[in-house]
């Protein structure tokens, strides 16, 4: 069934970052990796890594802030 699993030609990925607290952020170690389309195997995009130091520093911040 050739042409059923095709990629948009017109995808608009917006949104690249982590996000946290209603904000959007980089990842701390500057390190992203990719995300697979699981039926074509092709790249999508690439996202930014999350770090669990990053995680905990930014968890941490918004339960003392009350977020």
């Amino acid at each position: 069934m050739p042409g059923l699993v095709s990629k948009p030609s017109d995808l608009d990925i917006k949104y690249t970052q982590i996000f946290i607290n209603n904000e959007w952020h980089k990842a701390s170690n500057g390190k992203t990796f990719s995300v697979i389309n699981p039926s074509t195997e092709e790249e999508i995009c690439r996202v930014e890594e999350g770090t669990k130091v990053f995680i905990i520093i930014y968890t941490q911040f918004s339960f003392h802030n009350n977020y």
